[in-house]
């Protein structure tokens, strides 16, 4: 049984425009429907929104929430 988990490339697309561009675009799981990304003091939360056949995962630009202190 092979235990090792497939990725794809993600882009973010949207959310606050000073978010790097090295930081628009990661690996993640190929099941993640979601990613929460920390930027400055909350997270920026990202739904997948299309997955093209040769093409990298994007995941909309959805809210933001404070952290918890």
């Amino acid at each position: 049984m092979d235990d090792q988990k497939v990725t794809v490339l993600a882009v973010l697309d949207g959310g606050p425009a000073d978010i790097p561009v090295t930081m628009r675009t990661c690996h993640v799981a190929g099941d993640a429907d979601t990613i929460k990304l920390q930027w400055l003091n909350g997270y920026e939360h990202f739904h997948r929104t299309a997955a093209g056949p040769d093409g990298p995962a994007v995941f909309a630009w959805v809210a933001r929430t404070r952290i918890a202190e």
